[in-house]
């Protein structure tokens, strides 16, 4: 089963609010190819016209605890904010995340603003003792930072 979270505040205090489930094994997304196709079946991120970015919150014995849309941008840009991030990550008690996100037109080539945000978002996870296990870019096919070894 797939969690689709919301974070929303009520009196002032953050929580997660369960959106959505999805059923769909979280046992099959132990690959970029795997949960690039499980972000396309489910979300259809690669028929979206701006760009989407979103968070997967990982367990320890690597299952999907929930999925977070941090970012909803433009059709060449998404803000990506470690903010934005890391509280879900916290609420959710996850210590290992993967980033995925859309390029609209197909193109899987990470930008320039993509491997800086990556690597931003990678420095901020090891100073809270969180791992970056991977950032996907979906296109027609997709890009895995961790198997291009920039990651």
């Amino acid at each position: 089963m797939i969690k689709l979270f919301e974070l929303e505040q009520e009196e002032g205090v953050n929580k997660l609010v369960l959106e959505h489930s999805y059923k769909y094994s979280s046992k099959k997304i132990g690959s970029p190819l795997a949960i690039s196709d499980m972000m396309k079946d489910l979300f259809r991120l690669d028929k979206k016209a701006e760009e989407y970015v979103y968070l997967l919150a990982m367990s320890n014995a690597m299952n999907c605890i929930g999925v977070f849309l941090i970012s909803k941008g433009t059709l060449s840009y998404s803000v990506l904010n470690p903010r934005e991030i890391f509280s879900r990550v916290l609420l959710c008690a996850s210590n290992k995340i993967i980033l995925v996100h859309n390029h609209p037109g197909g193109s899987n080539t990470p930008s320039k603003d993509d491997k800086e945000v990556t690597e931003r978002i990678k420095q901020t996870s090891n100073l809270l003792g969180i791992t970056l296990l991977d950032h996907i870019i979906v296109g027609e096919q997709y890009y895995s930072f961790k198997e291009n070894g920039m990651l």
